[in-house]
């Protein structure tokens, strides 16, 4: 292993520094032997062997630096952005983005030239405000998954995937039942700081049990829920409402068709906050996903009004799955009025990621 992982290394710094590594250490070489063979000693002599050794190290050091970048597996960002400007992305969000990558000492442009990787392959930009309409909703939550796929058909090896949404929470939940199994991922919340706004607030590679399980996946009791705050009442209808209420900005108006419900649950936090610690996010999408799964099994009827931070929406669709029989639903600001958004199990979006499975 340690030699596989050698020599994967000094074919990377080859690859990186072919000629210059050759010109500099034979250089070196040559002022060395012309140094043991000199009459004259002189300390002069030891400042270019110094500076050629000084790049001799700055060669080993960005190469290890890229080393980790890729090896075992490249780590690749992927960007979604729904509703915004191009210009507002570009100046703003994508900067912050690039930023906090290195940041955490990945080596994204190194990246992008090795595995030829363009900002129209990595970033998903639609400006388009979305409506009332749910095929508008479809469209765009197909074009997300297609974009998605098309970058992982050019990379040979299974990426971890650095995610960063800017979009509706219901697409992103939607991208997290289709995608959030499948890939290994970090995924990123947008703090409103001015200094190293987004904060890492998942890794699906530290969550691996010792039996090879995703811890996410192991299912909460109601009665051991130790984050979430439930509030239920009953009607005489058909189908489960559940409001998740995560944000500063609560759901207060009337559900749509809320007399067609046989129970309304609103889930909020225990402490009946919208602005989330930092820490312990998946053990929070984890009851909420336990919650959903559990009166899915009992009824699969359910609408989700998603009001939620992205991450955690994207957390609680990986759980949940793209289940048939589920309606993603959420405040719509531009309207300001509650809408009907995703069909989460649509045949049209199980081809879309069945495609890609047999590709």
């Amino acid at each position: 292993m340690l030699m596989n992982k050698a020599t994967q290394f000094f074919h990377l710094l080859w690859a990186e520094y072919n000629y210059q590594l050759i010109l500099v250490i034979s250089t070196l070489i040559s002022l060395i032997i012309e140094s043991v063979l000199a009459q004259v000693r002189s300390v002069w002599r030891l400042i270019p062997q110094g500076l050629l050794f000084i790049c001799i190290i700055y060669f080993f050091y960005t190469t290890y630096r890229l080393f980790k970048s890729i090896i075992p597996a490249p780590h690749v960002a992927y960007s979604i952005c729904v509703g915004k400007p191009s210009e507002w992305f570009h100046n703003f969000a994508k900067r912050q983005q690039e930023a906090k990558l290195k940041n955490e000492s990945i080596c994204w442009e190194e990246i992008k030239k090795i595995y030829r990787i363009h900002e129209s392959d990595w970033v998903f930009l639609s400006h388009e405000v979305l409506g009332e309409n749910m095929e508008d909703w479809f469209y765009v939550t197909q074009n997300v998954f297609q974009h998605f796929w098309s970058l992982m058909k050019r990379l040979e090896e299974v990426p971890i995937h650095h995610f960063f949404f800017i979009a509706p929470p219901s697409i992103i939940f939607a991208f997290g039942a289709y995608v959030g199994k499948k890939v290994p991922n970090r995924v990123y919340h947008y703090e409103n700081i001015s200094l190293n706004p987004y904060l890492l607030v998942s890794d699906s590679t530290e969550r691996y049990t010792s039996k090879g399980f995703d811890s996410l996946n192991q299912r909460i009791k109601e009665n051991d829920f130790q984050d979430i705050h439930i509030k239920k009442s009953k009607g005489d209808g058909n189908k489960i409402i559940i409001v998740l209420d995560f944000t500063n900005h609560k759901i207060n108006s009337t559900l749509i068709d809320e007399k067609q419900a046989i129970e309304i649950l609103r889930v909020e936090h225990k402490n009946g906050i919208g602005h989330l610690p930092t820490k312990g996010w998946e053990n929070l999408a984890r009851e909420i996903a336990s919650l959903i799964l559990k009166y899915f099994d009992e009824n699969n009827n359910i609408e989700i009004y998603v009001n939620t931070s992205l991450p955690l929406a994207f957390l609680i669709g990986s759980i949940v799955g793209p289940m048939k029989g589920i309606i993603l639903c959420e405040y719509n600001r531009y309207l300001n009025k509650l809408c009907r958004c995703i069909d989460l199990g649509a045949n049209e979006l199980q081809l879309v990621n069945k495609k890609h499975e047999k590709e």
